[in-house]
């Protein structure tokens, strides 16, 4: 029997959130389906490409094309590789399904659409985004240990919802000095980690300065994820930077506290590891209602919390009740939140979907509310551009050839399969003018092309022919190509 191929996409995001929670059901999936990553966050690379197959796609912020461009372009790069792999599931997971995957869906009629939906939205944000529900076959919503304190737009919405999902449900992790070991951590005495978050400037910096000072008071040693620290404050007298340690989750029983945002992959980590925290709320989050989520974990008696405008008073103090209270918080974690399971149940829900879904054949009303959705994505496109060239413009899909990014491509070798003939234009056995922007299309996935400015196209390495071809003409389509050569280097 054919396994069921599954493809997850994430959003871009502001964190490793979306891709964390699908990495984690992609995990449980297992042996039991054919899984590929299709995801926007400068974070992929963190993962295992020898665990997970995967493929960069650039969000719109990264600016290489028209915005309208792009959702044409997400399009054609989720209809390639979903037709790749044989695709029975699309997964989202992102708080707006774009235009591009929604527009896919009748492109591929014999694929499931799913929308993984985290709750606990701001009240009163993100309305629009709900429209898009009919597209999809199944909404699944993960649990949230703050869920008593919802009171977004999602709380009475239909979903299947399941437990929360956390990296904890499917993976090993180390004792507490084998952790210790592995992070370079002393390997006696009280460790806190304290991460709030990238370095921001203003009152974030002064609290996360505050947490690590107050600690260190208290003769406890201190571990951050950020090289966020200057001056006195180094590993000499305490405190030990992290640098990209991922999973964290598998070395959280190095900590003896834990001082973190609220973000949902955080607070379903730390808490059901038994670990007592502080979660200090991001206040300026576009959906994620951290405040909520913080106060439930609170209110539940799972962690304590302070809000970033109470200031450092309310910082230390949180600090430490956690560290009076810990025993009782590890107990009621023990009673209340351990072993959540959402992994798995969210894997057993795509796996029951790959074998029920036939082909895509909506209702009556169904099919009329996607039709509204569309009609008014396209009179919104019609308007828009009609304000920006005062005419009323031809109904092309694709900008001009002449607004397209002028690019030199160059291959590379090593990510075309058996069959293409390497050929180099005549032109691009010259050397790219200063100023030119080269656009590499490459199986290498790293760091610095997914963080930096120049645009590359990502193809898995293993690919057919034929997706080869495909990926190849897409970005015909895109750029605007002035030269071809062809590189040895990865």
């Amino acid at each position: 029997m054919k396994k069921a191929s599954i493809l997850l996409v994430t959003s871009n995001g502001t964190g490793m959130g979306h891709l964390t929670r699908q990495s984690s059901i992609a995990r449980a999936l297992g042996t039991d389906a054919d899984v590929f990553i299709l995801s926007m966050s400068s974070g992929i690379t963190v993962l295992d490409q020898s665990e997970f197959r995967t493929e960069f796609l650039p969000s719109y912020q990264k600016r290489w094309m028209p915005r309208r461009d792009w959702h044409q372009y997400l399009r054609q790069r989720i209809v390639a590789l979903a037709r790749e792999i044989q695709a029975d599931i699309i997964c989202f997971d992102g708080v707006a399904p774009y235009e591009g995957l929604i527009r896919s869906r009748s492109d591929l009629p014999q694929t499931a659409f799913v929308w993984f939906r985290r709750g606990l939205w701001r009240p009163g944000t993100n309305l629009h985004a709900f429209r898009s529900a009919p597209f999809f076959d199944l909404i699944i919503e993960p649990g949230d240990l703050g869920q008593s304190r919802d009171q977004g737009p999602t709380k009475d919405l239909a979903a299947a919802r399941i437990a929360p999902v956390s990296l904890l449900d499917v993976l090993d992790t180390c004792d507490r000095d084998e952790a210790r070991l592995t992070l370079g951590l002393p390997t006696e005495g009280k460790i806190a980690l304290v991460s709030l978050g990238s370095g921001a400037v203003g009152l974030d910096a002064e609290l996360r300065e505050a947490a690590c000072a107050h600690v260190l008071d208290q003769g406890w040693q201190v571990a951050t994820t950020q090289a966020i620290l200057e001056g006195s404050m180094s590993a000499a007298n305490g405190v030990h930077v992290l640098q990209r340690i991922y999973p964290l989750a598998r070395y959280i029983k190095a900590f003896d506290l834990v001082v973190s945002a609220a973000g949902y992959n955080a607070v379903h980590e730390f808490v059901p590891a038994g670990i007592p925290s502080v979660f200090v709320p991001n206040t300026h989050t576009s959906t994620d209602d951290q405040v909520a989520r913080a106060q439930g974990c609170h209110d539940a008696g799972l962690a304590e919390w302070s809000h970033p405008d109470v200031g450092i008073a309310g910082l230390t103090a949180a600090i430490d009740q956690a560290i009076t209270n810990s025993a009782e918080i590890s107990h009621t974690i023990q009673r209340r939140a351990a072993g959540a399971g959402g992994s798995q149940e969210a894997a057993a829900l795509l796996l029951k979907l790959a074998t029920t879904f036939g082909t895509d054949h909506p209702s009556l009303p169904t099919r009329a509310k996607r039709n509204q959705f569309l009609w008014q994505q396209d009179a919104k496109r019609l308007l828009r551009s009609m304000i920006s060239t005062k005419i009323i413009p031809s109904r092309r899909q694709i900008s001009d050839p002449a607004d397209l990014l002028e690019v030199n491509l160059e291959i590379s070798r090593e990510s075309m399969p058996p069959g293409v003939v390497a050929e180099s234009t005549a032109a691009g056995s010259s050397p790219t003018s200063a100023g030119q922007l080269t656009l590499r299309q490459t199986s290498e996935l790293t760091t610095d092309l997914v963080q930096g400015s120049d645009p590359f196209e990502h193809i898995s390495p293993n690919a057919s022919l034929a997706y080869w071809q495909e990926r190849t003409a897409i970005l015909h389509r895109f750029y605007r190509i002035k030269s071809t050569s062809m590189s040895t280097r990865k």
